[in-house]
């Protein structure tokens, strides 16, 4: 039934119009999962999985090179601010709370752990760099790539 509601509804005219069914086959639907769930934990979940999917289709559209409603520069520029301010900011803030001073000494070889991983890792990375040379513009980065590796092997190994 759910899919028959969404076919009618792709044939409707207008993105406004489209968007009021699918809006009212979705409440049609949490309402009957809210009558058989009590807790209301399950229905929270589903309406924020509604909430993401359609935003995630709205992006989708407005990237789309065929609409051309966003021009590829910005969101060239979005994507690194993106990645470069706002998940870092995220990351901060949902982790910050968690982070103690108690927390901090109970942890104490995680960083530890990554920091000799990695100088390990750098190490043998440039051994490997020296022993079998790549080209000259590539030096930098196996290096950085064997350690990283290297590293993250060791983390694994040692969790």
């Amino acid at each position: 039934m759910l899919g028959a509601c969404i076919v009618q509804s792709s044939r409707t005219a207008g993105f406004a119009g489209e968007f009021v069914k699918v809006n009212k086959i979705m409440e049609t639907f949490l309402a009957s999962v809210h009558k058989k769930k009590s807790e209301g934990e399950d229905v929270k979940s589903i309406e924020f999985s509604q909430f993401l999917i359609v935003l995630t289709l709205f992006g989708v559209v407005l990237a789309h090179p065929k609409v051309h409603f966003v021009p590829k520069a910005t969101l060239k520029l979005l994507s690194k601010l993106v990645f470069a301010l706002f998940l870092p900011c995220l990351i901060f803030t949902q982790l910050g709370p968690s982070i103690s001073v108690k927390n901090i000494i109970q942890w104490w070889f995680i960083p530890v752990n990554v920091i000799i991983s990695t100088a390990i890792g750098c190490i043998l990375s440039c051994l490997v760099a020296f022993k079998c040379p790549p080209p000259r513009e590539f030096v930098r980065f196996t290096i950085i790539m064997t350690a990283l590796i290297l590293a993250t092997l060791a983390i694994f190994y040692w969790q």
